[in-house]
């Protein structure tokens, strides 16, 4: 029984040396399923200008709302080296943020985002997009300390932050066929009506000034 227990603890012990944690984030999962990052006229995006991480939200912002400057700050990045597009394929991302290593503290079965911003690091980004479908949660850690999670952000409703825009020029992968991308802002665009509403305000102050 003893050499039993030895043995088992060497197995946990050698598990436990082994043990990793992979989140993978990724917005396409063939060429007719995604939603690729685009500029305001459709255009997927070249390497090098949109990078992606996940992560959470201790505080989660009004996204109908929010700028990218309060996103970024409400936003806890999984990996400080975000995940590049793709050098081939413009506009698509699909790799590992962390491989390794463990969860960083509180993020082990927290609900999980992918944040995209235009630059290298998402703290100088000016302009972001952001992902999330109920139910994504970072999959707490086996009993050896394993965890694998995938976040797909190849929905479009699961995009709540950035504005979603038809594809005008397709990423080159072959047969794709993608109709709508998202594109990285800074700020939503207010809807007509609360627009209205906004300059109906105005005016009715200035009506009572005067």
């Amino acid at each position: 029984m003893k050499l039993t227990a030895f043995f088992a603890a060497l197995v946990a012990t050698v598990s436990m040396a082994n043990a990793a944690v992979t989140v993978t984030v990724r917005n396409f999962s063939s060429a007719t399923v995604g939603v690729p990052i685009v500029n305001s006229a459709g255009v997927p995006l070249d390497q090098g200008q949109a990078f992606a991480s996940a992560g959470i939200f201790t505080s989660v912002p009004n996204f109908s709302t929010a700028t990218a400057a309060q996103i970024l700050a409400a936003f806890t990045p999984l990996d400080s080296t975000p995940v590049a597009l793709n050098a081939t394929f413009d506009g698509l991302f699909s790799a590992a943020d962390m491989s390794g290593g463990a969860y960083p503290g509180g993020f082990s079965g927290s609900n999980a985002y992918i944040v995209v911003g235009n630059n290298a690091t998402l703290a100088s980004s000016t302009a972001v997009a952001v992902y999330f479908v109920s139910g994504n949660v970072f999959t707490p850690v086996d009993g050896v300390g394993n965890a694998s999670v995938t976040l797909s952000g190849t929905t479009t409703a699961g995009w709540v932050y950035g504005t979603l825009t038809p594809v005008t020029v397709q990423p080159s992968l072959a047969n794709a066929a993608f109709t709508t991308g998202v594109q990285l802002i800074s700020a939503p665009v207010p809807e007509p009506s609360a627009a209205l509403l906004g300059v109906f305000g105005a005016l009715g102050l200035l009506r009572r000034r005067r």
